[in-house]
């Protein structure tokens, strides 16, 4: 399933669940968030106040995806791939030529909402998309309630304010 943000000019990307992998255009920093209809029996959605848009997903099982981001010629080099989380470990992975390649671990399962830099990939060696994968032993409540892809290494989103943040969310 699909969901694709329009975002304000120069910026655009894509969020999904499932495995589809949707083209994006050019992109310079994005903050999305799941579309909650799009979950299947699998990744379940959460209402919580405290999260992002009010929601967030998780995966029923270990070492399953998440979420899975198709970006295609976006500005910049390289790409830095940040993910709010609480209470679950994650794995970002790139799909090369159709098969996934281990990048880095978050091993860390904050107990609130909070932004974690899950690696900062050369665009030479960002693939088709980003994968992010649910790690093992989360806690009651983990989940994913957004990601943000950028080609600014400097941003920081954990430094911006709900309103600064809505910004980069697009339309």
């Amino acid at each position: 399933m699909l969901v694709h943000f329009a975002a304000p000019a120069g910026l655009a990307a894509v969020f999904l669940l499932a495995c589809t992998l949707p083209s994006v255009s050019a992109a310079e920093s994005l903050v999305v968030q799941p579309e909650v209809e799009k979950v299947n029996d699998d990744v379940m959605r959460q209402l919580d106040d405290n999260a992002l848009g009010g929601e967030y997903v998780i995966h029923r099982g270990d070492y399953q995806p998440l979420a899975s981001i198709r970006v295609e010629e976006v500005e910049g080099d390289p790409l830095v791939v940040w993910a709010r989380l609480r209470g679950v470990a994650v794995q970002l992975k790139t799909i090369v030529d159709g098969q996934q390649k281990e990048r880095n671990w978050s091993w860390a399962k904050p107990a609130d909402w909070t932004w974690v830099k899950l690696g900062s990939v050369p665009r030479a060696d960002a693939g088709e998309a980003f994968l992010i994968i649910r790690g093992p032993g989360a806690k009651e409540n983990a989940g994913l309630d957004a990601v943000l892809v950028t080609s600014d290494g400097q941003l920081d989103p954990s430094a911006l304010s709900p309103e600064e943040l809505e910004k980069l969310q697009g339309e």
